[in-house]
């Protein structure tokens, strides 16, 4: 049979005769499912924007440090060398297929007649890559500059990766999504935050992912296996890990001029945190900036001890006594009537143990003045929260 359509892998790159053709096959006006915002509104915050060729240069198409652990241990050097051809929505790096494309790739070129690759436009302004890797690694490999692509908006990340399954059911695609896929993925949207742990949710979540397409019995093999997933994992993050954390999830400098910007300190800089951020305070207003806010963020850095949430919580607790502890001195030991001026703010945490997720989930920072509206340390939180459950319990 003659396959015809292709783009010759010799060509290097596509055009825009190509991406006519591919609108031809895959009409976006008959594919709701995927292209008509009103149809795919379960995917709340996902809007598809057009089809079109990018640069692969403009495509951010790694994976993030912070999520590396979905992957089981001993896979996860590999991942950390080869993070460009992991797919996020696979539970084994990529599709059960790869060898098989690739083979039809270097045969026929590149098939128009099939659903473009994706790329979603997320909340840090990165352009994501969401589905098609297998394909993009064979044209990484034959040197091919730029691609046909869905491009989509987005603005959370568990939208995001739910899309991603969902644009492999199982059965219809090169690349077909697995239970172990869907199993994967729904544990580290639960470890996240970004999904609930209780039956109800986790059906909701499995049958948008998969648009119904188990039976009974593997249905009840996915939940249960989701389920039964949770750890106590925790995450550890340098300093520059901590502020690519705060621009992918979407905490931005200035965002439309309103003087708001953050601040990395390591929870280990007790003592040198509050000049840090009046040098970095004193660096912005030098170059011009209008700061209203500087915002001063947590990093926990490596979780230690067997009691991840524990260590979390009392390294975070020391840290905030420490700071406001040093200010009040600082203030009465060398000045008269000072006045706080309240721009520098010791602002919040960055969530890392995956057990608090429901509480603090993982692409959020932990606000204190969210947190510690009555009490000022977790010690006291959980002391009440510990008093109340032991009341309700009687």
């Amino acid at each position: 049979m003659s396959v015809t359509h292709t783009v010759p892998l010799s060509e290097k790159t596509f055009t825009h005769k190509h991406l006519e053709i591919s609108k031809i096959y895959i009409n976006t006006k008959v594919w709701p499912g995927l292209y008509n915002n009103k149809q795919i509104k379960e995917f709340k915050t996902l809007k598809f924007v057009d089809r079109r060729i990018m640069a692969i240069k403009d495509i951010t198409y790694d994976i993030p440090d912070d999520q590396l652990d979905q992957y089981p241990a001993t896979m996860r050097q590999f991942v950390t060398n080869n993070k460009m051809m992991i797919q996020t929505a696979r539970a084994s790096g990529r599709g059960l297929r790869a060898h098989d494309v690739w083979a039809s790739m270097r045969k026929y070129g590149y098939e128009l007649s099939h659903i473009p690759m994706c790329v979603v436009q997320m909340m840090d302004g990165k352009n994501h890559f969401c589905d098609g890797r297998t394909r993009l690694e064979e044209l990484l490999a034959q040197n091919f500059t730029h691609i046909i692509v869905d491009f989509y908006n987005c603005s959370d990340w568990h939208t995001f990766t739910s899309f991603a399954l969902f644009r492999n059911p199982p059965d219809k695609a090169r690349s077909p999504q697995t239970l172990n896929d869907v199993i994967t993925n729904g544990v580290q949207e639960i470890k996240a935050g970004r999904l609930k742990d209780n039956e109800e949710d986790v059906s909701d979540y499995v049958k948008r992912v998969t648009d119904h397409g188990y039976d009974e019995s593997n249905y009840g093999k996915i939940l249960k296996g989701i389920l039964a997933g949770k750890t106590g994992q925790s995450s550890s993050l340098n300093d520059r890990q901590a502020e690519d954390w705060l621009i992918t999830n979407g905490y931005l400098n200035d965002i439309k001029g309103n003087g708001i910007y953050y601040f990395v300190v390591s929870v280990a800089s007790l003592a040198s945190s509050i000049l840090a951020a009046a040098n970095e305070l004193d660096r912005l207003t030098l170059e011009g900036a209008n700061v209203k806010k500087l915002r001063i963020v947590i990093n926990p850095g490596t979780i230690k001890g067997a009691d991840p949430e524990r260590s979390w919580k009392k390294g975070v607790d020391s840290f905030r006594k420490t700071y406001h502890d040093s200010i009040e001195l600082l203030k009465n030991s060398y000045f008269s009537n000072a006045k706080y001026m309240n721009i520098i703010e010791l602002y919040g945490v960055i969530p890392t143990v995956h057990s608090l997720a429901q509480t603090y989930p993982l692409n959020k920072i932990v606000g204190f003045n969210q947190v510690f509206k009555k009490y000022k340390t977790f010690v006291d939180l959980d002391g009440q929260n510990a008093l109340t459950e032991l009341i309700i319990g009687a």
